[in-house]
């Protein structure tokens, strides 16, 4: 029955057949796929991102389970408009299936909309951790950057841009967080000498 309504497009229908059917075997993946298929159709994402929760739990490809994860991240970001509860999936995804690149990219902007500072300095330090040459350099930086600005702690806001042009002595971004540094008594030694040394090594 529930295929055969949804089928016909009688959408109140055939979510009812397809729920009543959950109700008998709450293991029925056919009908939790079928709730997941009509739920997205008819845009009721609460229940949508409840199926999919439950279809994760199933026994599934990786890959499978990884795609429903972050699909309910990107809805409670977007549709759902629950930052933290996006911010606590993405971490879930993060920890079960490891670290990439949209996960960080993500957790950044999540973070930076919601002012989390001090969780953003562990995106950017576990980023910065697995990650090489530009892309090294870029995640030290935005480190370095955030230190400076929001944390106020201009120590390892130094080390952080050292690292970050030990990575890439032209990133920009953080010879100007070093030069910015240079006012400061305590500081201007140790900038210097990096600054010196980032362009002693770009004109190599």
């Amino acid at each position: 029955a529930g295929r055969l309504s949804t089928k016909l497009g009688e959408t109140k229908r055939g979510i009812a057949a397809w729920e009543a059917r959950l109700a008998l075997v709450p293991t029925d993946a056919e009908a939790v796929d079928g709730l997941v298929a009509m739920f997205d159709e008819t845009q009721e994402w609460t229940k949508l991102a409840q199926m999919l929760d439950k279809r994760a739990g199933f026994p599934r490809s990786d890959d499978e389970k990884r795609a429903d994860l972050v699909r309910i991240a990107h809805l409670m970001a977007k549709e759902l408009g629950q930052s933290d509860e996006a911010i606590l999936r993405w971490q879930i995804i993060e920890e079960q299936f490891g670290q990439g690149d949209e996960i960080t990219e993500e957790l950044e902007r999540l973070l930076l909309a919601s002012g989390d500072s001090r969780s953003l300095r562990d995106v950017y330090k576990s980023a910065a951790a697995r990650s090489e040459g530009i892309a090294r350099s870029s995640y030290f930086q935005k480190l370095g950057s955030l230190e400076q600005d929001k944390l106020g702690e201009a120590k390892d806001a130094l080390k952080s841009f050292e690292a970050s042009l030990a990575a890439d002595p032209g990133n920009e971004a953080a010879r100007t967080g070093l030069e910015r540094m240079l006012v400061d008594a305590s500081l201007r030694r140790d900038a210097t000498f990096v600054l010196l040394d980032a362009y002693q090594r770009k004109r190599e």
